[in-house]
């Protein structure tokens, strides 16, 4: 929604042709002594340098890991930016939602630390891009538009967005729209002129958007564009999956963009398809990736580096770390009055554990686990008496990404664990359609958030081949193998029945196949279950319910 801009957003375009010109030769003629005017002195090749990070959720990173967080991406820029003064710095998106603090501020704690990336958090930086995630668009507060808008207009740098087109509203304008929400953008990095352009993932359902251009045609006129104004090098700023970064830039091939940089994966990954590559790192700003392009002979030459952003390598950045800890203070303090609590209570202890909980991305998106085992098992037992017989949550819902120690389990933990408002649903579904569930859960098996942990059923996946097979499910009998015609009650949260909300894929789960059941809040039970469990606290432990081939180990499937 267009309103009176602040003067940084006014002088945008003015900024970026700034931006794309070699700077003015110096009014004086430097002294003869000067190695710059040596007849030995060679010319400083020409590189482009950039700097990338993806699916930031948390302005902190990680505090108990030492690990991510915006204090130490804004060191890491100050250091490259010593050799390197006209960096450019990308993001992939997923940045607003979700996060704890998020449901109290709806991102605005994130953008007031992306912009002082640049170490002003007034000034516009002209360097800065990003693209929409797809939870740039959870409905949160955000259901008309207005809410994202306003987080645009307020970000001291530029949006890139080519495929997403935004519903208008009663003005005739664009719902969500400002200065620095463009399609694409052209600057000027180490002597060469990079041009950007932004593509979301079309899966994304909100009011305000009023469709999603197809990717592919869109790419090949944005990186026919910027060609035109001049680029040498074209970079697709993407919020896709990998499968889908690739499928573009093998469907376009010399008309697509030279380099992806990429987002909504959680774990560093890359490709090279022909000269082109995809690059992405990992979430929360555990890696930033430094990708160099030069041409070498009229051809891109692109390289790039994981940087771990940990301890003090590099060291946190004093000034923002100093916003990062101002936010979280009054977080904290504006959580717990709501909560009517004590002023620390996020610190408090509401139950123990005698194991370690394993809930890092990597591992609860990709295996079995035995923090997934415990909340699924809860949610059954929930739903035993409503005929429930087999559960099963997203892992994507636990936004946790990290374990945890043996020991008290605090408030500030659970609530990060489960950032989304966590209903649960009953339904009534069939072994054929089990065994779709299972087969979506594994589906692109590289840390998906749409992965699975399960309970009262099981079955073996081959990495390797992608096959699941032995799809069993527990009764009082013991495991028996599931039938396609099998009938059941199952319980699960109410995202993966709610096609408004997406679903991640789960599209063979329908509201048809509700049933009533009491209204149970899965955050609310696993605070009351683990102070019920008392002094000795939880011990879950991993039994084989999700059998990889790669991680041998007991295993409970006994169908074909």
């Amino acid at each position: 929604m267009r309103r009176d801009l602040p003067l940084r957003n006014l002088l945008l375009p003015l900024l970026g042709i700034l931006a794309c010109q070699q700077p003015a030769a110096p009014a004086t003629t430097p002294p003869a002594s000067d190695p710059a005017t040596s007849p030995a002195a060679a010319p400083a090749p020409k590189e482009a340098v950039l700097l990338h990070i993806n699916d930031t959720y948390r302005i902190e990173g990680n505090p108990e890991a030492g690990e991510g967080g915006m204090a130490r991406v804004r060191a890491l820029r100050t250091q490259l930016e010593q050799e390197h003064p006209t960096l450019l710095l990308t993001h992939g998106g997923d940045f607003l939602q979700p996060s704890f603090m998020s449901r109290l501020y709806g991102g605005d704690q994130m953008v007031d630390a992306l912009n002082h990336l640049d170490g002003d958090g007034k000034a516009f930086d002209p360097r800065m891009f990003v693209v929409p995630g797809n939870h740039e668009f959870d409905k949160r507060g955000m259901d008309d538009g207005r809410a994202l808008d306003g987080r645009v207009e307020a970000s001291g740098f530029t949006w890139l967005s080519a495929s997403v087109e935004f519903a208008k509203g009663e003005n005739g304008e664009p719902v969500v729209a400002a200065d620095n929400l463009v399609p694409r953008r052209l600057v000027e990095s180490g002597g060469y002129k990079v041009g950007l352009f932004g593509l979301t993932l079309d899966s994304v359902q909100a009011e305000y958007i009023a469709a999603h251009r197809d990717r592919v045609a869109v790419a090949k006129a944005e990186t026919a564009a910027l060609r035109a104004e001049g680029a040498d090098f074209v970079i697709a700023l993407t919020h896709l999956d990998m499968p889908a970064d690739q499928a573009l830039l093998t469907a376009l091939g010399a008309e697509g963009p030279d380099l992806i940089l990429g987002g909504h994966e959680h774990n560093h990954q890359d490709a090279r398809i022909g000269t082109a590559a995809v690059v992405k790192a990992d979430a929360d700003a555990a890696t930033a990736a430094v990708v160099r392009l030069r041409k070498i002979d009229g051809k891109p030459q692109i390289d790039w580096e994981y940087v771990p952003l940990k301890g003090t390598s590099p060291a946190p950045d004093p000034a923002l770390q100093a916003v990062v800890d101002g936010w979280r203070k009054k977080h904290e303090a504006e959580f717990c009055a709501k909560a009517k609590e004590q002023p620390a209570c996020l610190a408090g202890e509401i139950g123990r554990t005698s194991v370690t909980l394993v809930g890092e991305e990597l591992e609860i998106r990709r295996f079995e686990t035995n923090l997934g085992n415990l909340i699924v098992d809860w949610m059954l037992e929930s739903a035993k008496p409503h005929g429930a017989e087999v559960a099963f949550y997203n892992s994507g819902s636990f936004r946790l990404n990290r374990n945890l120690a043996a020991g008290p389990v605090t408030r500030q933990m659970i609530e990060e664990l489960f950032a989304y408002p966590s209903p649960l649903r009953l339904i009534q579904i069939d072994g054929a359609t089990l065994q779709k569930v299972a087969e979506r859960s594994v589906s692109d098996w590289t840390g998906q958030g749409h992965f699975l942990q399960i309970a009262g059923f099981a079955f073996r996946f081959d990495p390797a081949t992608g096959a699941v097979t032995g799809l069993s499910r527990r009764t009082a009998k013991g495991w028996v193998a599931v039938k396609p015609k099998d009938r059941f009650l199952a319980v699960t949260e109410s995202f993966l029945v709610n096609p408004a909300r997406g679903q991640d894929g789960y599209t063979m789960l329908t509201e048809k196949m509700l049933k009533k059941m009491p209204e149970v809040d899965l955050k609310q039970q696993t605070i009351e279950r683990l102070k019920a469990a008392g002094a000795q606290g939880v011990a879950p432990t991993v039994d084989g319910r999700i059998c990889n081939a790669t991680r041998p180990g007991p295993c409970l499937a006994v169908g074909p």
